[in-house]
């Protein structure tokens, strides 16, 4: 999604999201983007050189500030978009 307007993306995100709700298939997608695919998906899986996070959207939502501290390795904040 990178180059991609925020209108596009979301428009993308919800496509896969359609398309795993309507085909018996996982999807599996590398992303930067957590805090907007964590809407779209089941599961969240969080990597840096080993497993750091895997579990349901909600749990990573709710805990989202502390798995990215962990994920990066030092304390984040995170900001929310202004739209």
């Amino acid at each position: 999604t990178v180059g991609m307007d925020m209108k596009s993306t979301r428009v993308f995100y919800e496509f896969l999201h359609q398309l795993h709700r309507k085909q018996p298939i996982s999807l599996v997608m590398v992303t930067h983007d957590l805090s907007v695919i964590a809407h779209y998906v089941d599961r969240v899986a969080c990597l840096n050189h080993r497993l750091l996070f895997h579990g349901d959207a909600a749990t990573f939502q709710e805990q989202q500030q502390k798995i990215l501290s962990n994920v990066y390795g030092h304390e984040m904040q995170l900001l929310k978009p202004y739209h």
